[in-house]
């Protein structure tokens, strides 16, 4: 119930900074009231019939992309893309950032997950940009970016965890995301890390 309050708040919040300033000084106090009345009027309402209060319309009772009739013809199809393994770097932020950003290409394409040909972007592409200041020799913005401590001895360095905020300045730079073959998840010569049992584990750190 608090998130939910807190979110009604700052919907109606928002809302208020989108009106004209002759608008918020004419009416003063009102606005101020009218928005509480709005949240509190919200909040009342069964979840499954929530107003949205940018727009008049109402929320659904549920909302999943795995089962979503985008293109209205009845059937529900799935346009979330696969849970990855990304042993052996601290790249969860990276992998969360890709799967949204298929997830959203393929629900604003309207066109479902298809196994056969999946959309499938480099988690290692983002993780490296993040990692990896611009070259002195760059134009204008030469050295600027993230240095990784013993990134010149080991390319583990390049995919260190918590390096969420830098995602969307990556997205927004031009140099991604680009296509999974592109930038395998995996070190240049794919060495592999083997179970006692000698079973492969997962591709290891210690590559190029």
């Amino acid at each position: 119930m608090k998130k939910r309050l807190m979110a009604l708040a700052l919907c109606a919040a928002l809302g208020l900074s989108l009106l004209p300033v002759t608008v918020l000084a004419a009416e003063g106090d009102d606005v101020v009231r009218q928005a509480a009345e709005l949240v509190r009027d919200n909040i009342s309402q069964p979840d499954s019939a929530v107003a949205a209060p940018a727009s008049g319309k109402t929320y659904p009772a549920a909302f999943d992309l795995r089962a979503a009739d985008l293109n209205g013809d009845g059937e529900p199809e799935n346009y979330v893309t696969p849970v990855k393994f990304q042993n052996p770097f601290g790249t969860c932020w990276g992998f969360a950032a890709i799967a949204a950003a298929e997830t959203s290409i393929l629900s604003e394409m309207g066109t479902p997950y298809d196994d056969q040909a999946p959309l499938d972007l480099s988690e290692r592409h983002l993780a490296w940009f993040a990692g990896t200041p611009l070259p002195e020799s760059h134009s204008t913005q030469g050295g600027e970016g993230i240095y990784q401590p013993g990134a010149e001895e080991s390319s583990a360095a390049h995919f260190a965890g918590g390096n969420a905020l830098t995602a969307t300045s990556i997205f927004s730079s031009t140099v991604g995301p680009v296509p999974e073959a592109l930038a395998p998840y995996r070190g240049k010569e794919g060495k592999i890390d083997y179970y006692q049992t000698g079973e492969p584990a997962q591709y290891s750190a210690d590559d190029d």
